[in-house]
């Protein structure tokens, strides 16, 4: 299943996986919005002690265009899209990658659906960077219930690094972000819960109810059971695969 937001007062936490700052970065997430009147963050990076944004974060604002914003001494680096980008009432697939720069805002690229968005505003940082050294948190952000999303997120992946052409391509036609493992640092798939396998960080619901999660093509492992037949002195494996996630007998190379 996957978490749906109200709005209002929803949340999911996790305590500091790194420090995003200034570094290349790709994040992708499946949205799926209820209401798009208001402004509503989906991710937001908090500063040591969680008074304040820091790192980065993702918004959505009336009338339907997304941003990808980094704070700053004294400022802001950010880029958002043209209005009308997306619409409620459907999922999509959102994939957000930032080369790292502050001096140039255009490596700031946002892909809706694999295609890349128009964009209305490119501001570009003069200063320094402000630190992502607290917690991350999915649907709002955790000093003020001022921006909560109203909607639903699922199949979260986060990379400290430009993902390729490729690998885009595929998160957006249902992909798991656990395909791709080469430089991820968080994946909370929020489909059997909220803590991650990858950082291996405990989520902290605030609110959140589960619902009907998108489509999602996920790795399987395969695990095997073994009889031993003392009459004949034979050892039988048998192999099936299963759902990452699940454990079922033991693991193969056990």
């Amino acid at each position: 299943m996957a978490r749906d937001f109200d709005g209002s007062t929803d949340r999911i936490d996790y305590a500091n996986i790194m420090n995003w700052t200034e570094q290349a970065q790709t994040i992708s997430m499946w949205v799926y919005l209820d209401d798009i009147a208001s402004t509503q963050y989906l991710l937001t990076d908090q500063i040591t002690g969680d008074g304040d944004l820091g790192g980065c974060f993702i918004r959505l604002a009336d009338p339907g265009y997304i941003g990808f914003w980094q704070p700053m001494v004294g400022g802001w680096h950010w880029r958002d899209s043209d209005d009308d980008t997306f619409s409620a009432n459907a999922w999509f697939h959102l994939l957000i990658t930032w080369d790292g720069s502050i001096l140039a805002a255009t490596g700031i690229h946002i892909y809706l659906n694999n295609s890349e968005v128009s964009y209305q505003t490119t501001t570009i940082g003069t200063q320094e960077a402000l630190a992502g050294t607290g917690s991350h948190a999915l649907g709002g952000r955790i000093f003020d219930d001022a921006a909560n999303l109203d909607g639903r997120l699922a199949a979260i992946g986060r990379w400290n690094r430009v993902l390729s052409a490729g690998e885009i391509a595929a998160l957006a036609v249902g992909y798991s972000p656990l395909f791709f493992l080469n430089s991820l640092k968080w994946a909370p798939d929020l489909i059997r819960g909220v803590n991650d396998p990858i950082s291996g960080k405990t989520g902290t619901l605030d609110g959140t109810t589960v619902i009907a999660h998108p489509r999602i093509i996920r790795p399987a492992i395969s695990y095997y059971s073994i009889t031993i037949s003392a009459a004949e002195g034979r050892v039988t494996k048998n192999t099936r695969a299963f759902p990452l996630g699940e454990t079922h007998g033991m693991p193969l190379g056990f």
